[in-house]
């Protein structure tokens, strides 16, 4: 159920960068605001970088050397496996609370986004 969410996550990059940028205005507002601000509490902006595993296998050749002996040893062909850890695809998120509290949204039939952007927005 939608109305029981307290949290919201953006993972826009250019609304992180933006963040960023005012985070030394945004901290002293609501340092000096405290609970006296209309502004959403930001929560914390996360980096995940998922890496992928691969496994290289590579084939190995016959040799024949002399021992100490004088004897003759081959050492067979065969295959090795190695895993190797390869650079993934990274996201960032920026964590905020919800503007409308768990327990007040039951009574709320509609909702509106809007911090600017009009693509894929529509109002009637």
């Amino acid at each position: 159920d939608n109305n029981k969410h307290t949290h919201a996550i953006h993972k826009q990059r250019a609304e992180v960068k933006s963040f960023l940028k005012m985070l030394p205005k945004y901290h002293a507002h609501m340092k000096r605001h405290s609970r006296r601000t209309l502004l959403t509490r930001i929560c914390g902006i996360y980096t995940v970088k998922l890496l992928t595993k691969t496994t290289e296998t590579t084939s190995t050749a016959t040799t024949t050397v002399a021992n100490n002996s004088g004897d003759m040893v081959s050492s067979g062909e065969g295959k090795q496996q190695a895993e190797k850890e390869e650079e993934g695809t990274e996201q960032t998120f920026l964590v905020m609370n919800s503007v409308f509290p768990a327990e007040g949204s039951q009574f709320i039939s509609e909702r509106y986004d809007l911090k600017g952007s009009t693509v894929g927005r529509e109002c009637s």
